[in-house]
């Protein structure tokens, strides 16, 4: 056996073939960045559909399939279904200070939970 072709083999990995980092490792770099600075994160799921928003603030809702205006900027985390629309969401208010958890069907808004730091009121 030659040097060149010595524990190749076992591994099946051919001498040209590109090796993908782990998970967790930038490829290239000598350690990841300790903080990541964005605006905002969108992930999606194996078919493209966007699943996830994080963000400062973040998208306007889409519902049934259309976009509409948030009532105002807001930020946190948004889950949307596998057709894309908003089903819950974990936000601050850019404009009233209010934070808010909606939870929805695919019919309506289900529950929200509501805090107004000015006027320290919950409710459901």
């Amino acid at each position: 056996m030659s040097a060149r072709g010595r524990g190749r083999a076992s591994t099946g990995t051919l001498p040209h073939a590109r090796q993908r980092p782990a998970r967790g490792e930038v490829a290239g770099a000598a350690e990841p960045p300790e903080v990541l600075r964005v605006r905002e994160i969108t992930v999606v799921d194996a078919k493209g559909t966007e699943r996830v928003w994080t963000g400062a603030p973040v998208p306007d809702p889409i519902g049934w399939g259309k976009r509409s205006k948030r009532a105002a900027p807001a930020s946190g985390i948004v889950l949307l279904d596998a057709k894309g629309d908003e089903r819950s969401r974990y936000l601050t208010s850019e404009t009233y200070g209010e934070v808010w958890l909606g939870l929805d069907s695919e019919e309506a808004q289900e529950a929200t939970f509501l805090a107004n730091r000015r006027r320290r009121t919950e409710r459901v």
